[in-house]
């Protein structure tokens, strides 16, 4: 797996079965900010997974930029003093 700043900068890892023997996986970071929040993730059968993984590093990587959307803007009803700001 590539190092975390090179993560960072590329917004995406990929794990050709370094997570389970057999799997393959793409996975993104959701940020807050630049908190790192949890990670979208994908994890399929080596045998099954498409080369080149394009697509699954384009959609996991939208997946977690929604995510981050997601967390990062909280709810008015839950958070009055967030209203109006």
């Amino acid at each position: 797996m590539a190092p975390p700043a090179e993560i960072r900068a590329n917004g995406y890892a990929v794990g050709l079965q370094e997570c389970a023997p057999g799997w393959n996986s793409v996975a993104a970071p959701v940020f807050w900010d630049s908190a790192v929040l949890g990670a979208v993730v994908v994890l399929k059968a080596a045998e099954v997974i498409p080369a080149p993984l394009d697509r699954y590093i384009d959609v996991v990587k939208s997946a977690a930029a929604d995510m981050g959307r997601l967390v990062g803007a909280p709810a008015p009803e839950r958070y009055p003093a967030a209203k109006g700001a």
